[in-house]
């Protein structure tokens, strides 16, 4: 695995990035410690909005998670295609992850960045409860499916976050 240290917090500590940390817990996580790591992204993407950040590849490679204390602490990495943005700002050319894609750049050609968020957050969650890597064109032909051992409230969230309708996102 990558271990990286974050220079920010003044001390190396140890780290790595949500797909290794993934795939060094067996190829997907408990409930209860995604729930607690997308807690943590949600958290993070708000405060990234409330300054009018757009991040605009938020995926498992992007997030790392520093592992040196009991709870998984987690940061939002690679700002590269990030851009500032307004809350009415609409997109025409997406940035990001290809296979990551909101189904909005697809028919409409236009997306926003708040319903983009929530989707690729949405792509993490899953990325974290399954083994194997979302695509939106599978997903969308309705050819992945979720945990059906997931609880019905983790079902609904990933069901609200991942839904075709932008406006109907969380």
């Amino acid at each position: 695995p990558r271990h990286r240290a974050d220079p920010g917090a003044g001390e190396t500590c140890p780290a790595v990035d949500l797909h290794d940390y993934i795939t060094e817990n067996g190829g997907c996580l408990p409930e209860e410690k995604a729930k607690v790591i997308l807690k943590q992204l949600v958290d993070a993407a708000k405060d990234l909005e409330d300054k009018h950040i757009f991040h605009r590849d938020i995926k498992s490679e992007n997030i790392l998670i520093e592992t040196g204390s009991d709870v998984p602490r987690v940061r939002i990495i690679d700002f590269g295609l990030s851009c500032f943005a307004k809350a009415r700002s609409l997109y025409r050319v997406f940035y990001g992850t290809p296979i990551h894609t909101p189904p909005e750049c697809y028919g409409r050609k236009k997306y926003k960045a708040g319903p983009t968020t929530v989707w690729q957050m949405g792509v993490v969650l899953y990325e974290a409860l399954h083994v194997g890597d979302f695509n939106t064109v599978t997903f969308l032909q309705k050819e992945l499916i979720f945990n059906k051992d997931l609880s019905p409230h983790c079902q609904n969230f990933l069901d609200a976050c991942l839904t075709n309708v932008p406006e109907k996102r969380p």
